[in-house]
């Protein structure tokens, strides 16, 4: 006779896999892991800790200065001391360029080379080019007493005739085609209003400037004084999180998402008192959540959004006391396929706007002074919803101001202060 087993099965208590640590390094200026004043401990220090496939750089309080901007790496977590870390961009400078450039080439020749290092990021640019057509690089060797190397091939052709030049003009923070990193608790502070600062557009440049990035979170920094943008994020940037930052007292746009990044959110940053738009939606921007932020006190209008810029949700925003309309819908393309279609505002207050016009500005002289949210060109289907609009003293203007190619454009619930009208359709003068 053949004996039965009895078959026990034994439960083990789950245990937890430890996961394995991931590397840290610590900067400061006298005490850390590494020690120094400038980019590059800090570039060291971001540079280390990628080739370790990722990890942690802690920066230490202190002043830290920038000739070129830091570079972030994929899976590099850049963690600093809110109100303590700062990192300063150092004067600027320009210089002509001796002889043209032609697009791809990584040699350059300046007519005056005092100033320049290597090392230096610059910025080259001619009077017929902006926007994309600047090119951002290092300079990464010296190959004559005016001739250097760059890191990066010439975007455009710069031509003397057409007065080109190169720029000692960086980014504070600079990622591109950067995924799954963080910066954190940094104090980005540039040279506007000092001698030799030179401006960098928004395109290529930022106090903290993202280009074709994943998955990267800003968080708790601050960007003042810098001479240009203050957060940029462009090519396509994606499932960024930007949130709990102030942006003041920048030359240009306080914020500036553009070139098709889509699905991101931005919440409950500050924008204040910027040289231009508070916040400037600028080309192929989709399914942005713009989540609880104060957009106050900018020398533009608080909101530019335009061409393709669809399917976006402004949700309990303050834009209040900005020098031209609370929001502006630009007129980017006479065809109505390519406009801002389909974005949503709802809980927001858009209230004291409309301060004198500014010599700068983004819409139609006609237009200022005549609405809390101004829609110029063709738009489709925008819904406004339980918004606040209006002024705390009686206003001759009207909530809404649009052109007569918008369609479908719905309003619900929304509560005026001391305003004529609802809507009203623009009319040539």
């Amino acid at each position: 006779m053949i004996p039965t087993i009895a078959l026990i099965t034994i439960f083990l208590p789950s245990i937890a896999l430890a996961q394995p640590a991931r590397p840290m390094v610590s900067v400061g200026i006298d005490v850390g892991d590494l020690r120094g004043n400038d980019h590059r401990v800090l570039q060291a220090a971001v540079d280390y800790i990628a080739n370790f496939g990722g990890g942690t750089v802690e920066i230490g309080a202190g002043r830290f200065t920038l000739r070129n901007a830091l570079q972030l790496r994929n899976n590099v977590h850049f963690v600093g001391l809110p109100g303590g870390t700062v990192l300063a961009i150092g004067g600027g400078r320009k210089a002509a360029l001796a002889s043209d450039v032609a697009k791809g080439a990584t040699e350059i020749t300046l007519v005056d080379a005092r100033g320049f290092e290597l090392g230096d990021g610059i910025a080259l640019e001619d009077s017929a080019g902006h926007g994309f057509e600047v090119t951002t690089a290092t300079l990464v060797a010296r190959l004559g007493p005016r001739t250097f190397r760059i890191s990066h091939p010439a975007e455009s052709d710069y031509l003397v005739k057409r007065n080109a030049e190169a720029k000692h003009a960086i980014s504070g923070i600079s990622g591109v085609n950067v995924k799954n990193a963080s910066v954190k608790g940094i104090t980005v502070e540039g040279n506007h209003a000092t001698p030799g600062s030179e401006y960098l557009g928004g395109c290529r440049g930022g106090g903290v400037y993202l280009f074709g990035c994943e998955n990267v979170v800003v968080s708790r920094c601050v960007v003042r004084k810098y001479h240009g943008d203050a957060i940029s994020f462009q090519g396509k940037c994606t499932k960024l999180n930007i949130e709990y930052c102030v942006c003041e007292d920048n030359s240009n746009v306080g914020m500036h998402p553009g070139s098709g990044s889509h699905d991101c959110i931005v919440r409950e940053n500050t924008l204040r008192k910027n040289g231009y738009v508070g916040l400037f939606v600028c080309v192929g921007v989709r399914k942005v959540l713009f989540d609880k932020n104060v957009i106050s006190n900018n020398a533009g209008c608080g909101i530019s959004i335009g061409f393709d810029d669809t399917d976006n949700t402004f949700r309990s925003n303050r834009i209040v006391n900005n020098a031209e309309t609370g929001v502006l819908f630009r007129r980017d393309s006479p065809k109505a396929k390519h406009g801002a279609h389909r974005n949503v505002f709802e809980n927001n207050t858009i209230k004291e706007n409309l301060g004198p016009r500014p010599e700068k500005s983004n819409s139609r002289a006609s237009s200022a002074g005549k609405a809390c949210v101004v829609i110029e060109g063709a738009h489709h289907d925008l819904i406004f919803r339980d918004n606040e609009l209006g002024f705390s003293q009686a206003h001759a203007g009207s909530a809404f101001l649009h052109d007569s190619g918008v369609m479908n454009l719905q309003l619900h619930g929304n509560r005026l202060y001391h305003l004529d009208n609802l809507t009203k359709e623009y009319r040539e003068p």
